[in-house]
């Protein structure tokens, strides 16, 4: 029989051998410079003196069995050449066959010459490859190249057909397979690495980006809410990302004028959140020119489609407030319609809204008032409100309204807890799909 069931047995054992090396060596910190095409001769050194020692195990694991011939010895040599190039395939074979002297009392000339060549020939591949680890299936093909030439020079150095027969039939076509089996195993194993840090790299690059982003959005908010006589105001952002594109606003204009606005961006993420940004700047901006909400509108609208390549729309209310009277004229770019609050009802203002800010150039944005009494509440919000889902549905308008009304002469801290607590109540166990947002202007007697 040509092939015994030991040999089997010990090529499945070698390979598992390889396996756990290889794992092990990925694991190790640095490793991952093989990529790189630079290195330094500490690292060559580190490199010749791993895979030296792996070669030794290899050795010595093979040594005392009926496949003495049968090793993965010669993965060592051949990896530190393919990871670290020539000096370090060399390095490993020479460091190796130290070890195995050491331990035998001498090395044969066939294996001196063999497994040297292996580490060079494979550093020169290294090299000829840009400095970088060849594929998978090149590493198969170059290892059973390798193995198959060091069968050959071997035969040179033996008399006896019988033996040659051995190696040739017996023992060199399953090192063959060891040995280039090992070294695609290998070489997947470092890709795999190689992979994993460039995706972990990529991956703290863009969280940077996106903390950076988060902190940009949230310092366009206001640091706080100015106190007003004969108004309370409360607000509130509850990002469901680390950066939406919720926002708003409240300033007083005057002794006795404020200015106030809620905005969604149509979309997610980093863009969503400079357009959030710019958005904000826009409108600020605009007020200085202008105290009249529908030429407020226009103006970041065209500043919107001007200076934004992404093509994200913002729905939009803005307001001017007399605080004295409680007339207030607001222009609504497709926004939610706001609720008010009056005694123990709720019930949505009707305004018609106009189409979003960032869609089309040159678009005339109408204005309209309404009167907030003593003891009211207008509550603006955005559609991560209503559109909160679980698996029943949305949430919807009439819940919201609901829950407004059963509260008993409330403040606009009260209302926007309310809220809140019923779009997290009604989203259970999951998290609301978007960002949640609310700001409550309540006129009480000065």
């Amino acid at each position: 029989m040509l092939i015994e069931p030991l040999v089997i047995g010990d090529l499945l054992e070698k390979l598992s051998t390889v396996c756990f090396a290889a794992y092990l060596l990925t694991r190790l910190k640095g490793v991952d410079k093989y990529t790189g095409k630079e290195q330094s001769w500490r690292y060559i050194a580190i490199m010749a003196v791993i895979f030296g020692i792996l070669y030794a195990f290899g050795y010595y694991a093979g040594s005392g069995t009926e496949t003495d011939f049968l090793s993965i010895k010669k993965i060592g040599p051949n990896m530190a050449g393919l990871i670290a190039g020539p000096f370090a395939g060399v390095g490993a074979a020479a460091f190796g066959l130290f070890l195995q002297g050491a331990g035998t009392g001498g090395i044969p000339i066939d294996t001196l010459l063999t497994e040297l060549m292996n580490g060079l020939v494979c550093g020169i591949v290294f090299l000829l490859n840009g400095r970088r680890l060849i594929k998978v299936w090149h590493a198969v093909l170059l290892g059973a190249v390798l193995t198959t030439a060091d069968s050959i020079i071997t035969l040179f150095f033996y008399q006896g057909i019988d033996l040659s027969r051995l190696l040739l039939f017996n023992i060199a076509s399953i090192e063959i397979l060891v040995i280039a089996t090992g070294m695609g195993l290998f070489t997947l194993l470092m890709h795999n690495v190689a992979r994993e840090r460039e995706i972990s790299s990529t991956a703290s690059r863009l969280e940077g980006q996106v903390l950076a982003a988060r902190e940009i959005q949230l310092g366009y908010l206001p640091a706080k809410i100015p106190s007003m006589k004969g108004i309370r105001v409360a607000a509130k952002l509850i990002p469901m990302h680390e950066v939406g594109g919720d926002f708003y606003d409240f300033q007083q204009i005057t002794p006795t004028r404020c200015f106030f606005c809620i905005g969604d961006v149509a979309g997610k993420g980093v863009s969503a959140a400079f357009v959030m940004a710019s958005s904000l700047t826009l409108l600020r901006n605009a007020l200085i020119y202008s105290q009249s909400p529908a030429e407020i509108l226009s103006q970041v609208n065209q500043g919107l489609i001007r200076s934004s390549n992404d093509s994200l729309f913002v729905t939009l209310l803005v307001g001017i407030m007399d605080i004295e009277t409680g007339l207030i004229t607001y222009a609504n770019a497709g926004h939610n319609l706001p609720f008010l609050m009056s005694k123990n009802t709720a019930t949505l203002i009707h305004m018609e809204p106009d189409i979003p800010v960032g869609t089309f150039d040159d678009y005339q944005y109408q204005q309209n008032e309404f009167r907030l009494e003593s003891g009211e509440q207008l509550v603006l919000y955005t559609d991560g409100v209503t559109e909160c889902e679980n698996k029943t549905g949305m949430l919807g308008v009439e819940p919201v309204i609901r829950a407004l009304s059963d509260l008993q002469g409330p403040d606009p801290d009260t209302t926007v807890h309310t809220i809140t607590e019923l779009v997290f109540t009604y989203a259970g166990s999951g998290i609301p799909s978007d960002d949640v947002t609310v700001l409550v202007i309540g006129r009480q007697d000065s």
